[in-house]
């Protein structure tokens, strides 16, 4: 099963929000492994019917310009540049996210380094200084979120690394039996969310997970070795690929696809 997974920044007062983080996850129950690819906003791709642009911009061009929505309209970008099809999606504001790492009583994680973000944008749009020591710690939901999405204190590369961090932290709060207690209140704060995948779907697929040992899931960022900082002529900031190198790392967690659905960029 591959799934798209969708950060949402949307602002209270905003009806279409920028996708902040774009995640592929591989599930294999059959062999009991997983993999987990993220890929940078600012990827410069090719999407379909709007051209080359960042990959953050397909979900608002489907929004605003398709009948199919902007999750079709990722999803058609996602399997034209990477080969990769999707089954199955899940998107996620930040509310939501809050409510299922304060559902599961915060995740524990271990900061690498010391971080110090003075320009961490609020929902308001303003900004505030967000600081995090080395060692291990429990995060709470807001401070979850603001670990996930801090970059100014490094980059982007790292930001999505912290991302997996936490996404392996939350799985094992997910997978204690106390977590089932948590759903009626995480239901709650995801009711804003949206899937293609039932409760009962995403609660079926997380006992038949349990099976998946840490060891056997796979993580891979596509960072600075396969993607090149770039300023338009607009003076905008892009990553350009290097498509040879990209499509060896997604080769890392999904097997080549021979259906005549793919399309090379």
């Amino acid at each position: 099963m591959n799934l798209l997974l969708v950060g949402l920044d949307r602002r209270p007062d905003e009806q279409i929000g920028r996708t902040d983080t774009i995640i592929l996850a591989r599930i294999d129950l059959d062999h009991h492994t997983a993999g987990v690819l993220s890929i940078p906003r600012d990827l410069v791709v090719d999407i379909p019917g709007f051209g080359r642009d960042r990959v953050n911009s397909a979900y608002v061009y489907g929004e605003l310009y398709t009948k199919a929505g902007g999750m079709e309209t990722l999803k058609a970008t996602i399997l034209r540049n990477f080969q990769v099809p999707i089954d199955h999606y899940a998107v996620i504001d930040f509310s939501c996210f809050r409510g299922i790492v304060d559902g599961v009583g915060g995740v524990a994680v271990d900061v690498p380094t010391h971080l110090i973000d003075r320009a961490y944008p609020t929902d308001d749009y303003g900004y505030k200084t967000v600081e995090f020591f080395p060692g291990w710690q429990v995060l709470d939901g807001e401070r979850a979120l603001e670990y996930a999405r801090t970059r100014h204190a490094d980059n982007d590369f790292n930001r999505m690394r912290r991302q997996q961090q936490i996404i392996l932290a939350l799985r094992e709060r997910l997978l204690r039996p106390a977590a089932l207690t948590a759903v009626p209140s995480i239901i709650r704060a995801c009711w804003g969310s949206r899937s293609d995948l039932s409760v009962a779907d995403i609660i079926a697929l997380g006992m038949a997970a349990r099976q998946i040992d840490v060891q056997h899931i796979n993580t891979v960022v596509l960072d600075e070795r396969v993607a090149r900082p770039f300023v338009t002529a607009q003076g905008a900031d892009v990553l350009l690929p290097d498509w040879p190198g990209i499509r060896t790392r997604v080769a890392q967690v999904f097997p080549p696809l021979t259906s005549a659905r793919a399309a090379s960029p």
